[in-house]
């Protein structure tokens, strides 16, 4: 069995980006003054596009994630100010660094196109220069860029992993708390019904002492897929550790919702599961309650849907029972 979870999870969040070519953006008003250079800096394997003006490039700008614009002086002094600005007060392209192209020195000193480069600019190149020198100041600002992609994406996948299961990747136990308690403040301020339904596998012991734990950890990762696509989009699914499950139904319409869940889950459930070369049989009790009959806090409802999984248990496995209150 192939771990599908993992696999969406990693493709959907942080790998697919890595396979997008980091973006340059030119701007020249003549497509043949950049051509040598262009062709040069085509073997970075980056994404290099390029506009004509300023007003154009400031549109770009702000529908692209560019690691570097390179401008020419001449582009600057044609609304190059107003570009300049545009970028640092955006919050999308504030650090989006500029390098201009400038053909000798005195251009440079041009009064407007000074005032860009300060406002904007975070180098300038002086040509004529041989495309070699170019390529290794943009292989610089290529590699800063990939450094910063490479501290979001660890500091996102550590945000990320504090609050999800590591093995099936739904949320753990604190996810579902916070899940619960807004769902919970919602209910109240809105005056509709929420329910919380506790899953604990059946016959699941003997799958990890027959079959070895990594068996088991392929079932549980087809038992979580199973759980997912048995609720509704703005249903909360979360694996609370072992084999319990627990699911956060939002704005039920009576109780009798809930057990219609239940049901279909235990179901769903009761089918047989492939892992390797093994067809393995597990079932599940569910415990429900809701709110606000069965509590009206976390902890609470949390505990008696607990509670009423047991009774679910004792009472033959394979089924659910709802929360009595005596």
């Amino acid at each position: 069995m192939n771990n599908k979870q993992n696999t969406e999870f990693w493709e959907d969040d942080f790998f697919v980006e890595d396979h997008i070519a980091p973006k340059l953006l030119v701007v020249s008003d003549a497509d043949q003054k950049f051509a040598p250079l262009i062709e040069r800096l085509g073997k970075l394997d980056i994404d290099i596009q390029s506009v004509s003006n300023s007003k154009d490039a400031i549109l770009q700008a702000q529908n692209n994630d560019y690691f570097l614009i390179l401008m020419g002086a001449q582009e600057m002094r044609q609304g190059g100010v107003e570009m300049a600005f545009a970028l640092r007060t955006d919050e999308a392209t504030r650090h989006t660094p500029v390098v201009f192209i400038s053909r000798t020195e005195k251009t440079v000193g041009d009064e407007e196109e000074s005032y860009g480069y300060g406002i904007a600019g975070a180098d300038y190149v002086i040509t004529p220069v041989h495309p070699d020198v170019v390529q290794k100041e943009v292989a610089v600002f290529l590699e800063m860029y990939r450094q910063k992609k490479e501290l979001e994406y660890s500091e996102n996948l550590y945000k990320t992993m504090a609050t999800r299961d590591p093995l099936t990747l739904l949320g753990n136990r604190d996810q579902f708390e916070t899940d619960l308690k807004k769902a919970l403040a919602n209910a109240k301020r809105h005056g509709y019904m929420i329910a919380v339904l506790y899953i604990d596998l059946d016959k699941f012991k003997p799958v990890n002492d027959t079959y070895g734990h990594k068996i088991g950890d392929e079932v549980l990762i087809e038992v979580a897929d199973r759980l997912k696509k048995g609720v509704r989009e703005g249903d909360f699914v979360a694996r609370l550790g072992g084999d319990e499950f627990s699911i956060l139904l939002n704005m039920i319409r009576d109780t009798q919702s809930a057990g219609v869940v239940a049901q279909k889950i235990i179901s769903s459930l009761n089918q047989t599961i492939k892992a390797r070369d093994y067809d393995i049989n597990i079932g599940a009790s569910i415990g429900i309650t809701y709110y606000p009959d069965h509590g009206e806090d976390y902890e609470t409802l949390l505990n008696r849907a607990d509670k009423a999984m047991y009774e679910a248990k004792r009472s033959g496995q394979n089924n659910y029972r709802y929360f009595e209150i005596e």
